[in-house]
């Protein structure tokens, strides 16, 4: 039975038929369509009403964060994840600025993905596993120079 639907915006169509494979094969969710040009991105989220988006910075024609910006304006509360293989520092806080509610590397997991898609939205910002351990890592690092 299906619990939630979302959208992927994304222009890798390799990497995103893939996801929206491995999101559908338990049948809980749905995803609605996969957008290639960042440009339908607002016209697909006005069609479908999708509970959440997979949202990838490295677009074709606008980039992901012009791209949120835009959802935000129109819809605040739908739930965003920036779904992206750059997992700097200033991309994650400019994610953060523009009210994304996680930030993905593209290598996370179907797991990690689905807890995000199920999850019930608080202020807390969720990253992926992997760029919680480099956080760490970095902090420790500092930690350690400070002492």
């Amino acid at each position: 039975m299906i619990e939630k639907t979302i959208i992927i915006v994304d222009d890798q169509e390799l990497f995103a038929n893939g996801i929206k494979q491995l999101l559908e094969q338990d049948g809980d969710i749905f995803v609605e369509k996969i957008v290639n040009i960042g440009i339908n991105a607002l016209h697909s989220i006005e069609n479908h009403k999708p509970d959440a988006i997979l949202l990838d910075l490295n677009m074709p024609d606008k980039n992901g964060f012009e791209i949120l910006d835009e959802i935000r304006d129109k819809f605040p509360k739908l739930p965003i994840c920036i779904l992206s293989t750059y997992d700097s520092n200033a991309f994650i806080e400019k994610a953060k600025k523009l009210r994304a509610n996680a930030y993905f590397s593209k290598d996370a997991s179907i797991d990690e993905l689905r807890q995000f898609i199920f999850q019930n939205y608080t202020d807390k910002f969720l990253l992926s596993e992997r760029i919680q351990k480099r956080e760490q890592q970095t902090k420790t690092v500092f930690d350690n120079l400070y002492k």
